[in-house]
């Protein structure tokens, strides 16, 4: 394989790296293989956490009856927390899973020191059951590792190889469909850079099956035994315990460059402080305007140099894919340290800031729609291996990552900063724009997650400008500064892709650079011209001041008001906005004050232009106006583009475009009573310096009871913003009148408390942030149902809803200003309408009242009517949207004897099987005692009691009483226990089987007139025990469930009174004691974490724990990933506790659906155990 083959993944500039060593690497077996399996790659991760890998086949026509592999990996670094088996194991109903860790071994080296087996099979044949399919999940999880990783700053930076392992002919192998052939091993490629490393060498080993697996079609099978297998190995890297610092490469830029010669356009490293190991660069440029004529590698490649890289090649590339506004030149450019052919090793990988990497030589031609112009030379994207680093960490130098881009930047002449950031993640290939979104996920999971650690920058060439003399002649008649000129220009301004220009589009607009900034198409080269054509101004004036002005825009449902104020007479302006596909414009209006004036618009595809101006002397004159221009429009909100503005003598103005805030409540429909909702308050939008808010809100505490406040990103101590102070209170509204919300919440947030303690690291809080977020619960009141409940801001005096902010811009006027309403909307389930009066005095929803809005000052804030207020509300759902309570089989009659059959069906089948007709209603049906909770013994036992005349449908929650279940598992049986402060009417368990074949469940001596029954599905095992007339009050030891086979695993418990009271369980393991009877609860003797309950899981879920001593202790909540979500702590003396999970990370956003890592530290003690979100 060429060093310069094209790859096409992410990380492909890391394989390159090392692609020669598989010239000289032992000779791979040579038979085509029917399938691969890759272990993915995880990198940066922090040492402590969960770390999810993942194993992927490749091949979607292979059939596969069984597959057995072993995994090796360090086991000083890492321990299994689990192993699960992928989607396709329970969708195609496969029947057995397991795996085991192999005792450690010490002849085997460090990073094979862990080892565990895999097993799965599609059908025991024990049943008559029948997996659905057997043919492997192309490119998606086979086998599922969770790994613990320890907690050791001096991993940061560091690679752990996860490998496949072979002891015997029987690790890593397949059997076919038809189970009559074993699949072994073809090829083996290690974890960096694909490096093939099979050899027939002795078991154990990491380099396949040896050919004696092979002989005989080894008889330890009696089947056929073939290679079909390819194996790749993967590895966990830590990321670095310091900020790194992004790489930056920079296209240079050639300025006043006269056509007909050559030059000499470098690319350099001006930033990074990794080690650098190669890079994959691919750049564009416009062949029609320059040809691309030489390449020099500079230093990096000089065997005499400070380097001696070993590696660098470039070539053309074509953009087949490409439709408009693509390059039409491209060039590829590869440059490698070290190829690892063993023969040689460069000098260093430390590259200093501002090293040139490489030279790209360009020609210029003599053209005429060039003068004048910039050529653009830019880095270009075709796909995610574009424009991408081989590095490594100075903490690690022999891991080797992918780096890809973070920013994108592009050269524009007239910006101070000569750059200006073009990059966008939504873009599609191919782009200008860096890496799309796609290439920042795990994509291809069979390669390494790339780091976003490069800035580009672009360059150019920048032609000298057009002849003097023609500057003014737009029409190219060769007479400048004519009032057909004028003309031309103005109308080109407001129209689609220089239509207008129809002698030569280049050279029309090079002319129109009349103040001759290089900046073309202007209004202040237009209002210049008009100055110039009225004798007012000579041609060639300098333009090296500006005029401050600045622009409020205000929003409204069907209109856009733009208000200005300018520190001079305005001679033109001109204004662009993005239009939705939804939005029409209806018109566009000026106001008096610009009577003097010609406003001119037109719709360009997406994009409405307008234009004032005007021919002769008219002009808007110096001062503030409340009415500019009036934008007419439906549909979707116009989106500003720009707003430009000339002062009459065609000097720019320097506009703050300047917007009012919006505060928004949040607005949630169709929520279910009784039901928790989370309303957030967000800032929509505004421009200024944000210091701080003191936010009033009011709610209806008869339908809404608040249980909290939750602070939003700005007050995370490790984000970007760092926020010092944020708090809530109830407040009283006593003494309010009869207008007032019954319930009252204030929020208060201070972003330093100047204590000289901490500094916020920004108070520039973008538009759509959650400021914070309020977690209400919905009353079960069914005179709330269909009902819409608002939740609102609500004024008492002049310091309610205000914030302390900054204004940008020319007219700041103070540095710290009060923010107070500018308009106020109550939402009412269906639109927004203005409820803004200054008038109505305290208390008020109305908004700020006059009395607040006196003069400015300098003894305080100067206070401001700029913001305006959205309230929200919750919309709960109609009764006839949501079955009725008791209606388990949606016929429209609740509380029947069918309902309870339906019902009871549930707990005996599998999954939702008993919901025929509509499985979401009906278990939302289910919620008898109106707990919140579904699908529960308590909801069921109570429906019988309704049933029978014993109870009657009560709108309260049943209040529950404790209960307590005891679990003794001696290898063969378990044996349960229970005791109860009341009478049990029923208990419900989940099993899972592991594996195990239940042979009888017998009576013990306390069942009394207990009746077990039990049914498996797959590989869970449901019991129901119904007690007549019911379970006693005390201790009873219940019954014994005899198995064979693996251990059966308790997934949830579940009991309820005889009358429906739920029962607040605690289930205990208990210890082998040498006795046969039950025991009692006591202090526990050792450390243990209990699986959670209930599991599965909608809203809640309880998990349980023992100390046995005193002891601090930490239960964090990881997802599949391996990425912590929820941190629960604690100092206590010993015994059980219960830690309540309500399904939220640590920043109180609900997580997803799925499946979720808990894991428990105290002391030296660490376990861990899984649980699935449903929702």
């Amino acid at each position: 394989m060429s060093i310069i083959h094209r790859l096409n993944h992410i990380t492909s500039l890391v394989f390159i790296i090392i692609m020669f060593v598989i010239i000289g690497s032992a000779s791979a077996i040579d038979s085509e293989s029917l399938v691969e399996l890759k272990i993915a790659y995880r990198t940066n991760i922090v040492p402590g956490d969960m770390a999810g890998l993942n194993i992927y086949p490749l091949g979607d026509d292979v059939q596969v009856s069984e597959f057995e592999l072993r995994i090796a990996f360090d086991a000083s670094v890492l321990s299994i927390a689990d192993v699960l088996p992928g989607p396709f194991y329970e969708s195609n109903g496969w029947e057995y899973f397991d795996y085991r860790l192999l005792p450690p071994d010490p002849s085997r080296p460090d990073s094979l020191s862990g080892i565990v087996r895999i097993k799965a099979v599609a059908d025991l044949a024990d049943n008559d059951a029948t997996p659905s399919s057997l043919y492997l999940p192309n490119a998606r999880p086979m086998v599922s590792i969770i790994f613990n990783t320890i907690e050791d700053p001096a991993l940061a930076g560091r690679l752990y190889p996860v490998r496949f392992y072979w002891t015997g002919c029987g690790d890593n192998i397949l059997y076919s469909g038809d189970s009559d052939t074993v699949f072994v091993s073809n090829l083996v490629t290690d974890y960096i850079g694909g490096q093939y490393i099979t050899d027939n060498t002795l078991l154990p080993t990491i380099h396949g099956a040896p050919d004696v697996c092979l002989i005989g079609d080894n008889p330890d099978w009696g089947k056929t035994v073939t290679r079909a297998v390819d194996f790749h190995n993967g590895y966990i890297a830590f990321g670095p315990d310091t900020l790194v610092e992004p790489f930056e490469f920079m296209i240079e830029r050639k300025s006043a460059i006269n056509p007909g010669e050559s030059y000499d356009i470098g690319v350099f490293k001006t930033k990074g402080t990794e080690l650098l190991r190669g890079f994959d660069f691919l750049i564009g440029y416009d062949l029609s305007k320059m040809t691309f004529n030489g390449f020099d590698p500079g230093e990096l490649t000089r065997d005499d140099g400070n380097y001696q890289w070993e590696y660098i090649t470039y070539r053309y590339e074509i953009n087949n894919d490409c439709i408009e506004d693509c390059p039409t030149g491209l060039i590829r450019i590869i440059v490698l340290a070290e190829t690892n052919n063993g023969a040689h090793h460069p000098l260093s990988l430390s590259l200093p800031d501002g090293m040139r990497l490489f030279t790209l030589k360009f020609f210029v031609p003599s053209i005429f729609n060039i003068i004048g112009t910039f050529l653009p030379i830019s880095f270009y994207w075709m796909d995610c291996g574009d424009n991408t680093i081989a590095f490594s960490y100075r903490d690690n130098s022999e891991s080797v990552l992918a780096g890809i881009s973070e920013k994108v930047f592009k050269y524009v002449k007239y910006l101070i900063s000569h750059y200006q950031e073009i990059t966008d993640t939504l873009a599609q290939f191919p782009t200008y724009f860096g890496a799309p979104s796609g290439c920042f996920e795990m994509a291809d999971p069979f390669q390494p997650l790339p780091i976003p650690l490069i800035r580009f920058y672009n360059g150019g060439i920048d032609i000298v400008g057009w002849d003097v003399d023609a500057i003014g002649d737009i029409n190219l008649n060769g007479i400048p500064y004519e009032i057909a000129d004028m003309i031309l220009f103005a109308h080109q301004m407001t129209r689609c892709n220089y239509d207008l220009f129809t002698v030569n589009i280049d050279g029309q607009k090079a002319a129109s650079d009349v103040n001759q900034d290089g900046i073309t198409m202007t209004i202040e080269d237009l209002v210049y011209m008009a100055r110039i054509i009225e004798g007012d101004a000579l041609p060639g004036q300098p333009f090296d001041s500006t005029y401050p002005g600045q622009i409020l825009i205000n929003e409204f449902p069907d209109e856009i008001d733009i208000h200005g104020t300018f520190s001079t007479d305005v001679g033109g302006m001109h204004l662009m906005y993005l239009l939705d596909t939804t939005t029409t414009i209806l018109n566009v209006e000026g106001w008096p004050s610009l009577e003097e004036m010609t406003l001119d618009y037109n719709i360009c595809f997406d994009t409405l232009k307008i234009l004032v101006y005007d021919l002769g002397n008219g002009s808007i004159s110096a001062g503030e106006y409340t009415d500019l221009l009036r934008i007419h429009y439906a549909g979707k909100v116009p989106d500003l583009i720009s707003i430009t503005a000339a002062a009459y003598d065609g000097h720019k103005f320097d506009l703050y475009i300047e917007e009012p805030f919006q505060i928004y409540i949040e607005t949630a429909m169709d929520q279910l009573q009784g039901h928790t909702t989370s309303i957030d308050v967000v800032k929509e939008k505004g421009s200024g310096r944000i210091y701080g808010f003191n936010f009033l809100i009011g709610f209806d505490q008869n339908a809404l009871t608040l249980n909290g406040v939750s602070a939003g990103v700005l007050f995370d101590e490790q984000g970007d913003y760092q926020w010092e102070y944020f708090t809530y209170s109830y407040v009283d509204n006593v003494g309010c009148g009869d207008d007032c919300p019954t319930g009252l919440v204030r929020a208060v947030a201070i972003s330093n408390i100047n204590d000289g303690v901490h500094v916020p690291l920004s108070r520039d809080i973008p538009d759509g942030m959650t400021l914070f977020s309020m977690d209400f619960t919905i009353a079960n009141d069914y005179q709330l149902s269909g009902t819409f409940v608002p939740i609102d801001f609500f004024w008492t005096d002049c310091g309610d809803n205000v914030m302390s902010f900054e204004k940008y811009g020319y007219y700041a006027g103070y540095p710290n200003c009060l923010a107070h309403s500018r308009k106020v909307y109550r939402y009412d389930s269906t639109q927004y309408s203005e409820v803004s009066d200054i008038t109505t005095g305290f208390p008020t929803y109305t908004g700020t009242q006059a009395e607040c809005l006196v003069e400015f000052n300098l003894e305080a804030p100067m206070p401001i009517p700029i913001v305006d207020y959205y309230g929200g509300g919750i919309g709960i759902i109609m009764p006839e949207e949501i079955p009725a309570r008791g209606d388990v089989n949606l016929n429209g009659s609740p509380f029947e004897i069918a309902d309870a059959v339906v019902f009871g069906n549930y707990f005996r089948g599998c999954n939702y099987d008993a919901f025929t007709i509509d499985p979401e209603k009906q278990a939302l049906a289910t919620d008898i005692n109106m707990d919140g909770q579904l699908l529960t013994i308590a909801d069921f036992i109570y429906l019988i009691r309704i049933i029978v005349g014993d109870a009657l449908p009560l709108d309260s929650v049943l209040i529950p009483f404790h209960g307590w279940i005891g679990f003794y598992d001696d290898g063969t049986a378990v044996e349960i226990g229970a005791l109860f402060d009341e009478v049990v009417g029923e208990i419900y368990l989940l099993y899972k089987l592991n594996g195990a074949v239940i042979q009888d469940i017998s009576p013990l001596s306390g069942l009394g007139e207990g009746h077990p029954s039990y049914t498996t599905c797959g590989d869970t095992l449901k019991l129901w025990i119904r007690f007549d007339p019911g379970l006693p009050v005390g201790q009873r030891e219940l019954l014994r469930i005899n198995y064979s086979g693996g251990a059966p695993e308790l997934i949830s418990a579940d009991a309820a009174g005889v009358y429906g009271r739920k029962v607040d369980l605690d289930c205990v393991i208990l210890e082998p004691t040498g006795t046969d009877e039950a025991q009692s609860p006591a202090l526990p003797t050792i450390y243990k974490l209990y699986n959670n309950y209930p599991n599965p899981f909608n809203m809640s879920t309880q998990i349980n724990f023992d100390l046995p001593e005193q002891a601090e202790w930490n239960l964090d909540i990881f997802n599949i990933a391996g990425r912590k979500v929820r941190n629960f702590s604690g100092s206590n003396e010993a015994g059980t506790y219960r830690v309540s999970w309500d399904g939220k990370d640590d920043n109180g956003v609900e997580v997803g659906s799925g499946i979720y890592l808990y894991r428990i530290k105290a002391g030296e003690f660490v376990d861990s155990k899984k649980m699935i979100m449903l929702k």
